[in-house]
């Protein structure tokens, strides 16, 4: 096990069905929508007053700011020519559309933080909280936070019903191996990755990889504890074969608010297996699967599990 170049924390949000609940489209949409509404109408001391984010006097110490428009930080060395720098979270529903439920049943959510987000925490649980009294999905269904797990440790977090505390909460560790073979990527949720302006149709383990260190070394910058933080130069050796692919493209949209038109998704789901020295690649990938890869991975896309065999035992 080995520590990040940043604080990555992982929770299991277990949500207890209260009415009928419906996705017809992939729910991490509706899911991350919903967490953002109700976190803005929480926070927002502003709302009456037509004042756009944008231009708020507050938005320095807004939650609402800081997660979900993440603003660049003056004099950034990196994404110089962009407004908003990566979000400090990631959704990812561990159910897929369509998907319905009743009520007794249970939905799973995993959520992560990057680094100072964690302060956030009780905010962002209070937003679920509303969330499940106001309803979420087609159907308006309701629901209640039923209980919340560290994934780091398996613990089960001090929850009052409505807020968490953030004591004493630890950090995931990433998993690291020796002589791996054989890797296996299963895309839990679809990934889009973009390379030389193009969405990549199939599963290229370099081209994955290097999308991982990328999405790694911003958020190392941007919630690490070094402005410089770079892990980009890891070198990543060549002599490895495609064993299989068995991916599929999935196509869906959603309408944005901030841009007021309708947003196109696409990525691939299914897995992949490759063969050869694949040590570096395990290792990086691991973090992939603690961050979610690619884009569009605060409403969930890129989950992936990644396992690998070394000498004939399974590492997963």
């Amino acid at each position: 096990m080995t520590q990040t170049p940043f604080k990555i924390y992982r929770f299991l949000l277990t949500l207890r069905v209260q009415s009928k609940t419906e996705f017809s489209n992939f729910p991490g949409i509706a899911i991350r929508g919903g967490m953002g509404h109700m976190l803005k109408k929480i926070v927002c001391v502003m709302a009456d007053t037509g004042i756009v984010c944008l231009s708020c006097p507050l938005k320095e110490s807004c939650p609402y700011m800081e997660i979900f428009e993440t603003p660049l930080p003056t004099g950034s060395e990196m994404m110089k020519k962009a407004t908003n720098c990566p979000h400090p979270f990631a959704l990812t529903p561990l159910f897929s559309a369509p998907a319905v439920f009743e009520s007794g049943d249970q939905m799973k959510i995993v959520l992560s933080l990057f680094g100072e987000a964690l302060n956030k925490l009780p905010t962002i649980i209070a937003s679920f909280h509303l969330l499940g009294d106001c309803g979420l999905g087609t159907a308006r269904g309701r629901f209640c936070i039923e209980k919340i797990t560290n994934v780091a440790d398996n613990s089960e977090l001090m929850f009052d019903g409505r807020n968490v505390s953030v004591d004493n909460i630890k950090p995931i560790s990433v998993e690291t191996h020796t002589n791996v073979e054989r890797l296996k990527i299963t895309f839990l949720t679809p990934c889009h990755i973009v390379h030389n302006r193009k969405t990549l149709p199939k599963a290229e383990l370099n081209l994955i990889t290097k999308s991982v260190l990328r999405r790694l070394s911003l958020l190392a910058y941007f919630f690490g504890n070094e402005r410089n933080a770079d892990v980009l130069s890891i070198p990543l050796p060549n002599d490895i074969q495609k064993e299989s692919e068995h991916i599929s493209l999935v196509r869906t949209s959603r309408y944005s608010n901030h841009q007021k038109r309708v947003m196109p998704l696409e990525g691939f789901v299914g897995e992949a297996a490759w063969t050869g020295q694949l040590d570096h690649y395990y290792s990086i990938l691991k973090y992939g699967e603690a961050i979610n890869i690619g884009k569009n991975t605060s409403f969930g896309f890129g989950a992936i599990r990644v396992e690998g065999i070394s000498r004939g035992v399974i590492d997963a």
